[in-house]
């Protein structure tokens, strides 16, 4: 068979059945929720009212929606979330604030990561079920109360 022949065979198999020939970025998740899928907060959600102007994980019934791409930005109060890069500590604290200064928000899969960074420490509210959660960029914690290696996620892409 001559090379012609082949590169058109390949080319009419390809559109019969639709092989793709590139692959692109996953487009970003419009009105998602996010929750944890680990213990000690498993299925633990992002809620719309923050605490003190920072995120707390509680449950689903309160939880918040949010369009998210290089910013995640909840559907409902239209606050971003944003991570307070100037913190001393490993564990970057998050706020929901009425402007994104933090535009490094992306998706892995299901998980949502800044700027390639994916893991997050989570903290129980004293007198509460619900927690507080932070960015986690090394190894330092803000009590012994405290998890690490906590991911967020968007809910299952079964």
């Amino acid at each position: 068979m001559k090379l012609g022949a082949i590169i058109a065979f390949i080319s009419a198999v390809s559109a019969v059945f639709a092989i793709p020939t590139s692959t692109s970025s996953a487009a970003a998740a419009a009105g998602s929720q996010i929750r944890t899928d680990q213990d000690p907060v498993y299925h633990l959600y992002i809620q719309s009212t923050p605490l003190d102007g920072a995120p707390v994980l509680g449950p689903e019934s309160s939880c918040g929606w949010f369009d998210i791409g290089s910013t995640v930005q909840d559907t409902n109060s239209t606050l971003f979330l944003n991570v307070n890069m100037t913190a001393t500590t490993s564990w970057k604290p998050l706020t929901l604030d009425a402007t994104a200064t933090t535009s490094t928000w992306g998706l892995s899969g299901d998980t949502i990561v800044d700027g390639g960074t994916q893991n997050f420490v989570v903290c129980p509210i004293s007198g509460s079920a619900n927690y507080n959660f932070y960015l986690q960029t090394g190894d330092d914690m803000p009590s012994s109360e405290c998890t690490d290696w906590i991911t967020i996620h968007l809910p299952c892409l079964c």
